[in-house]
C-alpha cells in the first residue's frame, strides 16, 4: 500500500458518499434476486450472461462526451426497470446503506433517483414508491444507527416540465420524512434547455429543500457558469468542465458551490482522459479553492467504492493523506443532511 494511503486508512476516518444514484447501487446477484422474486421477464436465463450485460467495462467507447456517457445511462433501463416497484425500492436502499457502512465507513450518505423511472411506467403509486424507499432508511437507522441517509429526487432531462414538476412536488411533501433535496441528471432530450428549470429550483430552495444539478460532466464551460448565474445552488454533480475558466472557479467559490466530483466514473466514461488529467483537475481545484467532494456516482455499475475512490487519489500522489482528510472533511460540510456534532 502507498505510504500516504496507508496513513490516511490508520485513521478510520468517516466518510461520506453525496453523489450515489441507486440504479448503480446494487450488487447484479440482488438484481437477479428481486428480478425472481417478483418474475420479471429478462432477455437471457443465465445469471453470469445477465452480470456481464451490467459490466460496463470496455463498452463506452464513442466519438463525444454526450455519447459516452449516453451509452453509460443507457445502462441504467434494466436496473430501474428492476428495481420498478416498492418491495424492491425498499430492498435495494436498504441494502445500499448496509454494504456503505459495513464496507465503507460510510456515516453521511446521499442516495439519489428519480420516483417517475421505479414506478413501472403508471403501474405503481408514486407515492407507494417514495414510502418503500422512505421506509428502507428507517430500517436501515435501526440497524445502523451511526449512518445518516437522505434522498435526493432527480428531475429527468427527457421528461416534460410538467413531470418534473410533479417530482419536485413530491420532493416538496416528503422533505421532512427523509427527502434532503432534487437534482437533474440523465440523457438530454433534443428541446432541453436547463433555464426552463429555474423557477422549479427557486420554489425548492423557497420550500426548505437544497439543491444540485448535473452541469459541467459534458457540455460546456460556459453553459455551466450560466447554470451557476441564474439557479440557486449548492453543489453541482461532476462539474469538471470549471477547469477551463478561471473566472467560473472564482464564482463557484463566491457562492460557496461545492462540485461532486466522481472520479472513476469521469475516467471509465471517458470524460477525464487519463490520469494525468484527473490530477491536473483535481490539484487546481484544491489549489485553487473550489469547494469539492470525492464520490462513487455508480458504484456497482463502475465496480468502485468510496475506499477505490480515495486509494485512486492518494496511490497516484493526486492528494496527500492531509490534503484527503480535508476533503473528507468537505464532504461533511457539503452534505445536505444536518451535522449530527
Amino acid at each position: 500500500m502507498h505510504n500516504q494511503t496507508e496513513a490516511f486508512f490508520k485513521l478510520n476516518p468517516e466518510l461520506v458518499d453525496i453523489h450515489v444514484h441507486v440504479g448503480s447501487i446494487s450488487h447484479p446477484a440482488l438484481l437477479w434476486d428481486i428480478t425472481h422474486e417478483l418474475g420479471l421477464k429478462l432477455p437471457m436465463k443465465n445469471y453470469w450472461t445477465f452480470k456481464e450485460m451490467l459490466s460496463v467495462e470496455g463498452k463506452l467507447g464513442g466519438a463525444t462526451e454526450e455519447s459516452r456517457l449516453n451509452k453509460y445511462l443507457k445502462f441504467f433501463d434494466i436496473t430501474e426497470k428492476i428495481q420498478s416497484s416498492p418491495y424492491a425500492m425498499n430492498r435495494v436502499i436498504y441494502d445500499g446503506i448496509s454494504g456503505a457502512y459495513r464496507a465503507n465507513n460510510i456515516t453521511k450518505l446521499e442516495l439519489r433517483f428519480c420516483p417517475m423511472l421505479r414506478n413501472n411506467k403508471g403501474a405503481h403509486d408514486l407515492d407507494q414508491i417514495i414510502v418503500s424507499a422512505i421506509h428502507a432508511i428507517d430500517r436501515g437507522a435501526m440497524a445502523f444507527p451511526e449512518v445518516t441517509v437522505g434522498l435526493i429526487f432527480t428531475l429527468d432531462r427527457r421528461f416534460a416540465k410538467k413531470e418534473n414538476t410533479i417530482i419536485l412536488e413530491k420532493a416538496i411533501k416528503y422533505k421532512d420524512r427523509g427527502v434532503i433535496g432534487i437534482d437533474m441528471a440523465g440523457p438530454r432530450a433534443a428541446d432541453f434547455n436547463y433555464l426552463d428549470y429555474k423557477d422549479l429550483y427557486q420554489e425548492a430552495v423557497s420550500q426548505g429543500l437544497k439543491t444540485t444539478i448535473h452541469a459541467g460532466e459534458e457540455g460546456t464551460a460556459k453553459e455551466m457558469e450560466t447554470i451557476v448565474n441564474k439557479f440557486p445552488l449548492q453543489r453541482i454533480g461532476h462539474g469538471i468542465k470549471a477547469i477551463e475558466s478561471k473566472k467560473l472557479m472564482h464564482k463557484l467559490i463566491d457562492k460557496n458551490i461545492t462540485l461532486e466530483l466522481c472520479p472513476t466514473s469521469n475516467l471509465k466514461i471517458g470524460v477525464v482522459k487519463d490520469i494525468h488529467e484527473l490530477k491536473r483537475i483535481t490539484r487546481t481545484f484544491f489549489d485553487t479553492g473550489v469547494s469539492f467532494t470525492i464520490n462513487t456516482d455508480g458504484p456497482e455499475l463502475l465496480d468502485t467504492t468510496i475506499k477505490k475512490e480515495i486509494r485512486l487519489l492518494l496511490d497516484n500522489d493526486i492528494l496527500t493523506a492531509d490534503e484527503m482528510m480535508k476533503v473528507v472533511d468537505m464532504g461533511h460540510k457539503a452534505s445536505f443532511l444536518k451535522c449530527s456534532c
